[in-house]
């Protein structure tokens, strides 16, 4: 790499892995919006196409779990979800169930989720969580002029 080209190659190729490497990241850095128990009965605003985050706190080793009721799937898509564990060794200790959602229909909405044991079904829930929702249209984005950096305007 003893020529004056082997160099600009270099400098090009690390240029260009740095722009990919920021645009990689920005896209990254758009994290979903997080709800969680004190947000329970309230109204939430948010943008068609948007996804969020349902934290709740749960502990399955009871046999408790959170059961979504009644989710308008034309209105919501439930992208992923899970379960966090604690950060412990205590047996029995609870953890995080969580499930990321797409709004995907605007208007007023309501999600519903109760705390009970399967096998005793959702009459005998202990815990509700109710979280009512206002999706926005979403924003069109305007089109961008361009213009090829190789043709002259006259």
């Amino acid at each position: 790499m003893n020529s004056l080209s082997d160099k600009k190659m270099l400098n090009h190729t690390a240029a260009i892995l740095l722009i990919f490497g920021m645009a990689y990241l920005s896209g990254a850095a758009e994290r979903p919006t997080i709800f969680g128990k004190t947000d329970n009965g309230k109204t939430l605003t948010l943008a068609t196409g948007k996804t969020f985050r349902l934290e709740l706190a749960s502990n399955p080793t009871t046999g408790f779990d959170w059961h979504l009721e009644g989710l308008d799937t034309k209105s919501f898509m439930v992208v992923s979800s899970g379960f966090n564990p604690p950060n412990t060794k205590l047996v029995g200790a609870g953890g995080i169930d969580w499930w990321e959602i797409t709004a995907l229909k605007p208007g007023q909405h309501k999600i519903r989720l109760l705390y009970y044991r399967i096998w005793e079904g959702k009459g005998k829930a202990v815990d509700q969580y109710t979280l009512q929702l206002k999706i926005l249209p979403a924003k069109p984005i305007p089109p961008k002029k361009l213009r090829s950096p190789c043709v002259k305007t006259l």
